[in-house]
């Protein structure tokens, strides 16, 4: 029997899971807020995300500026802990 670290399994579950349509989504989400950290996650959150895109509302413009210049580490760790390159490119928008 061999065995595999439990990370690679659930991270092989979300790659799967994510090809729905209907859990695409709230898995992104989800991951989104699990991953990000306290700092990211009390100044941002998920608003919508489709064909690649994921829309998120920042605090302000300040808040957008700074996570958008830590875009490529930011799109590096949510879609490796999706498993896969789910997640194209954030938009980054202030909260109205």
């Amino acid at each position: 029997m061999s065995f595999k670290p439990i990370g690679f399994e659930l991270s092989s579950v979300l790659a799967e899971w994510v090809e729905n349509p209907d859990l695409r989504e709230p898995i992104v989400f989800a991951v989104w807020k699990r991953v990000m950290g306290e700092a990211v996650t009390a100044h941002s959150s998920p608003r919508a995300f489709a064909k690649g895109v994921l829309i998120i509302d920042v605090i302000d413009p300040t808040w957008g500026r700074v996570l958008k210049e830590m875009s490529p580490d930011l799109l590096g760790k949510l879609n490796g802990a999706l498993g896969k390159r789910v997640v194209r490119v954030i938009d980054w928008r202030v909260a109205t």
